[in-house]
């Protein structure tokens, strides 16, 4: 038996609903019986949920606009965080591999230029080399990877 949802073969016994045996995905923790179905979902919605996510509402509220189930929207919104962290650990150590650096270090933080619509991210990066030195990198740009991947010279 596989999981309806991820196609997962790591599948327990949950209980029973209305005398049925349900069962419990340990990849999505999605709960379902033997007939369930997978309820698929365009890619453009998914990213909307993500992209409303990002811009501030929370998962409650995302899941009454495009009404789905809130454990869905939330399954979404971990699972893209937790790819955009491996893309970003890939992408340093590529970094790290391609010069002689031995840390990197990151911060972010959200600034307004005028008014509250003309938001800027400054990124710091600080980036300490093998012989003890340390490089310090400032920049200001949207807060996607493709901005922070570009300005410190990187592909996406």
């Amino acid at each position: 038996m596989r999981c309806p949802e991820c196609e997962s073969d790591k599948i327990v016994k949950n209980g029973k609903q209305k005398g049925k045996q349900t069962y419990l995905c340990r990849n999505c923790s999605r709960r379902f019986t033997p007939d369930a179905t997978k309820k698929h979902r365009p890619k453009n919605v998914r990213e909307l949920a993500i992209g409303l996510f990002c811009e501030g509402l929370s998962i409650a509220s995302i899941s009454r606009k495009l009404n789905i189930p809130y454990k869905t929207v939330h399954y979404w919104i971990k699972s893209a965080g937790k790819r955009a962290n491996m893309r970003m650990i890939r992408e340093l150590e590529r970094l790290k591999k391609r010069g002689k650096a031995k840390r990197i270090s990151i911060d972010e933080m959200r600034a307004y230029v005028g008014s509250k619509d003309k938001e800027v991210w400054i990124w710091s990066v600080v980036v300490e080399l093998r012989d003890g030195t340390k490089k310090k990198l400032l920049f200001v740009g949207d807060r996607s990877l493709g901005t922070f991947l570009k300005d410190l010279g990187a592909t996406t």
